[in-house]
């Protein structure tokens, strides 16, 4: 990927946008229609396949198929069921689901859990988090608030906070944060994303 990424950056991302629209439109309820699938434009990740690795789409679609992924691919697009869509978000939300059960654990007298940010615009991702914390009650009785627009709750909070700070407290004293810069280790992170 890092190669296509250097040879093709456009086409790398329009990849990334179709494939974060892909992520924000799945919904659970459309994974039982066999019918319904989501496409992302691939003519020349696939031509780049073939050219660097020799690897012919044709070939890979027809593993997929023996594995049971159903993909196809027609007319320069990739198409995914959205069965197979949605097993991308299996280990992600399964990780953010496992990070609040911990902390749940250790602060017992939490009642919102406030989702906020890009990858809260997934029903996916919050009927998830609904589901184990607000309708399981293992937790108490916590509810799972979601804005309208979560995406642009973080942009216009910072906006806010530098036009005028004041009107924003930017720590309050039950919030939750993580820290979220890493030290650079050259073994793990790419070089030109170092600052």
């Amino acid at each position: 990927m890092e190669d296509f990424r250097k040879s093709q950056p456009i086409d790398y991302h329009q990849l990334l946008r179709d494939f974060e629209s892909l992520k924000l439109t799945v919904v659970p309820e459309d994974a039982k229609d066999s019918t319904k699938s989501f496409s992302l434009s691939f003519s020349e990740f696939s031509g780049f396949l073939e050219e660097k690795h020799k690897l012919r789409v044709e070939d890979l679609m027809a593993q997929s198929s023996a594995e049971g992924y159903g993909l196809t691919y027609s007319r320069r697009k990739l198409k995914i069921p959205v069965s197979t869509a949605m097993k991308f978000f299996d280990k992600p939300i399964s990780c953010i689901v496992d990070h609040l059960k911990t902390l749940l654990t250790a602060h017992s007298d939490v009642k919102f859990v406030y989702m906020v940010g890009g990858f809260s615009n997934s029903k996916v991702l919050f009927d998830a988090i609904k589901s184990e914390l607000e309708e399981s009650k293992k937790y108490g009785a916590i509810r799972v608030v979601r804005p309208p627009q979560p995406g642009e709750a973080i942009v216009m909070g910072a906006a806010l906070y530098g036009r005028k700070p004041p009107v924003i407290n930017s720590v309050k004293s039950m919030s939750y944060g993580i820290d979220t810069v890493e030290v650079f280790d050259p073994a793990k992170h790419n070089p030109e994303k170092k600052f």
